[in-house]
C-alpha cells in the first residue's frame, strides 16, 4: 500500500479527530478513504472488483465501530433525504 503524507490545518485536524472519537470511523486513515471513496462514487468513477476486495478488508480489519445499527440506519437515511431533496 502507498503511502501519503498530509499537512492539516488545526481545525481540519480536530474535525477528523472529532468524527473518530464519535466512533463514526477507527481512525484517521479509514475516514480519509471514505472521503476519497465518496468522491470517486461522486464522479461516476466505478470501483475495480479488487478495489471493493480492499475495502472490505481495511473494513474487516478496523474492528466495530461504536454507533447502533439504528444510529448508522438514522444516518443514511438522514442522508439520502438531503440528497434528494425529501424531508
Amino acid at each position: 500500500m502507498a503511502r501519503l503524507t498530509i499537512s492539516l490545518s488545526d481545525q481540519q485536524s480536530d474535525w477528523v479527530e472529532s468524527r473518530v472519537s464519535k466512533g463514526n470511523y477507527a481512525n484517521a486513515e479509514d475516514y480519509l478513504r471514505d472521503l476519497i471513496l465518496m468522491d470517486r462514487t461522486q464522479q461516476g468513477e466505478t470501483l475495480s472488483v479488487t478495489e471493493l476486495q480492499d475495502i472490505v478488508a481495511a473494513s474487516r480489519a478496523s474492528g466495530t465501530g461504536k454507533r447502533s445499527v439504528d444510529e448508522i440506519f438514522a444516518e443514511a437515511e438522514a442522508l439520502a433525504a438531503r440528497r434528494t431533496g425529501a424531508s
